[in-house]
């Protein structure tokens, strides 16, 4: 009972520590919670106790989390599969129909219509970006806006929350916390000119990340506007699996936005950098995608906080992290 009496005194003595999300366990529980044996401070000394061998060890973990979209079935089952004539005619239908208003209506039912099957082929085989967009390439267009359409399908209640609550209330709240206590992140991106106020708290967030997890590349700026030899390039010189990123275009009047997956581009023309973040986001579970694993805690946050996905559960750094960033007075 002592590590949790210890932590009543610390949210006690310390009210704005306090987890003010929750309403059970009087706002300790980051610090320590009696479900899973371990809080912020018990995370921070991991790596001193991974090297134990398991007769040492008073805990002994049962399992962890897979990261990304392991929560799903492999077999959708939420409505009624097409029969596999009916559906390659709707996907042949959809990959000669040129995308126009006039044919918007009907993509969007044509994708309605076979999402059961897609997903289930999604689950089941794993297919990458390419492979999904190849097969079912209005899902690229509209300026992402299919992309929105079959995220609300998977999570109807989340859909907006991101757009309604980063801005609002966290972009904010996220600078005042850097300017106040993290001046290094300020020195950091004043070479950027970056204007976009909710872009900078999107940065500035996966900065606040503990380092094993934050390996954040600043914006590269790269003069020209060759965009496809710039994808083509990003592709070549990695030695890995390139994750779905933003691609930020500035002319002499505008910055515009897009998402690179595979090398695919999907344009928007209109979107600002929020809504461009949101798109990403909504991608990996689009598609399927596990988050890069170097910025797992920054999408965890994302996923527990700024979207309520149900079954994520916030990494106990993130709880007091969310803690303190809520109680940022403006």
């Amino acid at each position: 009972m002592r590590p949790r009496n210890n932590s009543l005194k610390q949210v006690k003595e310390f009210p704005s520590l306090r987890d003010i999300t929750v309403s059970t366990e009087e706002g300790h529980n980051h610090f320590y919670s009696s479900e899973c044996h371990t809080g912020f401070i018990e995370y921070r000394l991991w790596t001193m106790r991974r090297f134990l061998s398991p007769s040492k060890r008073k805990y002994k973990n049962t399992g962890s989390a897979k990261f990304g979209r392991g929560q799903e079935s492999a077999h959708y089952s939420g409505e009624e599969l097409l029969g596999s004539k009916d559906l390659e005619e709707k996907k042949m239908w959809m990959k000669h129909t040129v995308p126009k208003d006039i044919h918007k209506r009907e993509i969007v039912n044509c994708l309605k219509s076979t999402f059961p099957n897609r997903r289930q082929w999604i689950l089941s085989k794993h297919p990458s970006v390419t492979e999904i967009f190849n097969e079912y390439p209005r899902l690229a267009d509209y300026e992402g806006e299919m992309i929105e359409l079959e995220f609300s399908t998977l999570h109807q209640e989340n859909a907006s929350k991101f757009l309604a609550r980063f801005g609002a209330f966290y972009a904010p709240r996220i600078q005042g916390m850097v300017k106040a206590e993290r001046p290094d992140i300020i020195r950091k991106l004043a070479d950027a000119d970056i204007t976009d106020d909710n872009l900078k708290a999107i940065i500035m967030l996966a900065e606040l990340m503990p380092p094993a997890n934050s390996k954040v590349k600043q914006p590269n700026k790269k003069e020209g506007t060759d965009v496809t030899s710039t994808i083509s390039d990003k592709q070549k010189d990695s030695i890995c699996i390139v994750q779905p990123y933003m691609l930020c275009v500035q002319s002499e009047t505008e910055m515009k936005y897009g998402l690179v997956a595979d090398g695919k581009l999907v344009c928007f023309e209109e979107a600002g950098a929020l809504n461009a973040f949101d798109k990403l986001f909504k991608l990996h579970y689009v598609c399927n995608l596990e988050f890069s694993k170097s910025l797992s805690s920054f999408y965890n946050f994302g996923e527990s906080y700024l979207c309520d996905v149900t079954d994520v559960k916030p990494r106990s750094f993130n709880v007091s992290l969310n803690a303190a960033i809520s109680h940022i007075k403006l």
